[in-house]
């Protein structure tokens, strides 16, 4: 598949695939007229990306996955420290929102300061 052919599936624009593959996250091989082609692996891997990117993950830390699924010789307990890594920084992020939100609630309880504020002020 040509570049606008992955974009299109994946809805995104050309430059992102491009970028990507800059980064050494994804490869392509080039046609005799010069044109990246895509296989239906680098799809799958595009979708990861993607999904994985918009979970939150760095372009860093999704390269450490991108080396170990494309079979570059990553070793296995790097990929699961990155892994652990990230599910304990997810994990603080989950309290770190459950405490906002029992402040927002909190907040939604009672008088909101800044209301107070503004009606003084008017």
């Amino acid at each position: 598949m040509k570049i606008n052919e992955v974009a299109k599936k994946l809805n995104i624009p050309p430059s992102t695939i491009r970028y990507y593959e800059q980064r050494g996250l994804i490869l392509s091989r080039r046609s005799d007229n010069g044109y990246r082609q895509y296989n239906d692996d680098s799809l799958e891997l595009l979708k990861l990306l993607i999904y994985a990117k918009n979970l939150g993950f760095t372009l860093n830390e999704i390269k450490v996955f991108a080396k170990a699924m494309v079979g570059t010789g990553l070793e296995k307990q790097k990929v699961n420290q990155a892994m652990e890594k990230k599910v304990e920084e997810l994990n603080q992020k989950i309290k770190d929102l459950k405490k906002f939100q029992k402040n927002l609630k909190k907040a939604l309880s009672s008088e909101c300061p800044l209301d107070h504020i503004y009606r003084t002020k008017n």
